[in-house]
């Protein structure tokens, strides 16, 4: 059985774009501005995960999860 398949899954990015998530175990940390999201980053980029990011989060950290080889399994949302 593939181990992501008990991973935490944690949502990044404003509140408003995420609500619902929680509704299906996701859980959320919001982040509304730019700072909060490279914050909250820091706090889970070694974590094994996976994460789901909102446009503006991802930007502000400068993601790529189609480049990325270490770290969380990243999504990000379709913006």
């Amino acid at each position: 059985m593939d181990q992501r398949a008990h991973l935490p899954v944690i949502a990044v990015g404003e509140r408003s774009a995420l609500e619902g998530l929680p509704l299906a175990g996701v859980a959320l940390r919001a982040a509304e501005t730019p700072d909060e999201a490279r914050e909250t980053w820091q706090s889970i980029s070694q974590m094994d995960a996976i994460v789901i990011l909102t446009p503006a989060s991802a930007a502000a950290i400068g993601a790529h999860p189609e480049r990325e080889t270490s770290g969380p399994m990243t999504v990000v949302l379709p913006g």
